[in-house]
Parts: structure tokens; C-alpha cells; sequence
């Protein structure tokens, strides 16, 4: 999870969750290789609606670059499930 996130809807879950800055990719690589976890859940995505095109560019960036470094470690240590909606 990003630092400062409200994680209120995965406590009643036993998801182990890890706070990471998902552009980490060297991060992010070193945390699978040391869990070599079954599932991963990638469920980030920035909230709201990106109000002009700058910040739309921006978000969609964001979202990208994360989404690649988290398959970049997964592929290097592949889980049995990983499950991306963010």
C-alpha cells in the first residue's frame, strides 16, 4: 500500500498487507523475491477524477509505471495468482 493510505476495507480480510512506493521497481523486486508469495493483489489506482488533461497524463503514468514494476517482480518470481485491477 502507498504510505497514508486508509486500508479500512482489508481489515476484516488476512491479506498481509506491505507498504511500498510501487515505482520502486529494485523495492518492490526484492519484497517478492523475499515472500515468494502464491497470490498477489494489485488493487492500487489513484482516486477521483483527473480534472484536465496534464493531470490525466499524470495519473495514467502513475498507473502504468506501477502496474509494470509490480510485473517486472513478479515475473522475475512468479506468484501462482496475481490479480490486477488497479
Amino acid at each position: 500500500m502507498r504510505p497514508g493510505s486508509d486500508a479500512w476495507r482489508l481489515e476484516a480480510t488476512k491479506a498481509v498487507i506491505h507498504h511500498m512506493d510501487l515505482s520502486d521497481t529494485d523495492g518492490i523486486t526484492k519484497l517478492v523475491q523475499d515472500l515468494r508469495p502464491q497470490w498477489i493483489f494489485h488493487l492500487a489506482a489513484r482516486g477521483g477524477h483527473a480534472g484536465t488533461t496534464p493531470d490525466r497524463a499524470i495519473a495514467l503514468a502513475d498507473s502504468v509505471l506501477a502496474t509494470a514494476s509490480l510485473l517486472e517482480a513478479a515475473n522475475a518470481y512468479p506468484p501462482e495468482h496475481l490479480v490486477v485491477t488497479g
